[in-house]
């Protein structure tokens, strides 16, 4: 959504989605897909009665006593059905977030665009920061869910690198604070007052909007008199 937001803002031509419609049909199947995406793997679901006696051969000799409780399940006996799943679904956001993002930046390296040459730089920065701020969470995903992706297909099996994934895992929301705190800097200079326990500067704050009344118009038109 954050990319084909950009892309409807920067491009100009055939290739814009205008029809609000559309676009509200292209956020709810990208929306839809994402919660749904796992469902052909939820209906495979085996018995854990069945399947716990076989992993205990094939991958968990010495499994936590915890294993043997009854809210213990397995999600999966197919290797292929978790990974191919996953892998669909990976690549469907890919591509639309790699043409957005081709596109995008194609209208803002051309020199034949709609925007005054101070606008696009502002687009420009704007752009970047929002990659780095979303690149950041999602490589706190996807680098854990890589061990996890190899973990299953070679059937290796560690505890406490799995706690470690999972934990990694956990911590996106966090980093996308983090990474939304350092790229803006009236964000990023409010947070340092408070944890340094100064009061907020409120020329912060006037600093990116400024009001002009009509006193002030005719205040200067008076000294330029």
């Amino acid at each position: 959504m954050l990319f084909e937001n950009r892309h409807n803002t920067l491009v100009r031509g055939r290739f814009k989605i205008e029809a609000e419609w559309i676009r509200y049909t292209f956020y709810a199947i990208n929306g839809i897909y994402a919660l749904l995406f796992l469902l052909p793997v939820y209906f495979q679901i085996p018995d854990p009665e069945w399947a716990k006696p076989i992993l205990l051969k094939v991958i968990l000799p010495c499994p936590h006593p915890s294993y043997f409780q009854s809210n213990v399940f397995v999600f999966s006996m197919e290797i292929s059905a978790v990974t191919g799943t996953a892998g669909i679904f990976l690549l469907f956001f890919l591509v639309e977030v790699f043409i957005l993002c081709i596109h995008s930046s194609y209208f803002l390296l051309s020199l034949k665009t709609h925007m005054s040459p101070a606008t696009q730089k502002l687009q420009r920065k704007f752009f970047v920061d929002m990659i780095f701020q979303v690149s950041i969470p999602v490589a706190v995903i996807v680098l854990p869910m890589t061990y996890c992706f190899y973990s299953i297909v070679w059937q290796y099996y560690n505890q406490m690198l799995n706690n470690i994934a999972i934990i990694c895992i956990s911590l996106h929301g966090m980093g996308s604070t983090i990474t939304l705190i350092w790229l803006n800097p009236s964000y990023r200079q409010f947070t340092i007052s408070v944890i340094t326990c100064f009061r907020y500067d409120p020329s912060l704050r006037r600093s990116s909007v400024m009001t002009v009344s009509p006193a002030t118009i005719t205040q200067q038109h008076s000294k330029k008199l």
